[in-house]
């Protein structure tokens, strides 16, 4: 799990602004996860609908290389 410091951090660059802003309310704790991304509940500032935002994993793309050339390696081994 990626700590809520740094899912914050990532959000407020991609979106330019602190958190705050963009959502009336943003849960710290993950609702599910997997090895590139983990998924949030918020509520959007001004209209308060429902969301899940999806945070990419610091590491996402080195684990995406990382399966790809498994996934390559098995493949030419049941070759």
């Amino acid at each position: 799990i990626v700590p809520f410091a740094r899912v914050r951090q990532t959000i407020e660059a991609d979106y330019g602004g602190p958190l705050e802003l963009t959502f009336a309310s943003f849960e710290s704790d993950p609702v599910s996860g997997d090895s590139v991304s983990q998924t949030h509940r918020a509520r959007l500032a001004g209209s308060n609908r429902a969301v899940r935002v999806q945070v990419l994993r610091p590491d996402a793309v080195l684990t995406l290389q990382r399966n790809l050339r498994l996934v390559t390696w098995m493949i030419r081994a049941l070759k």
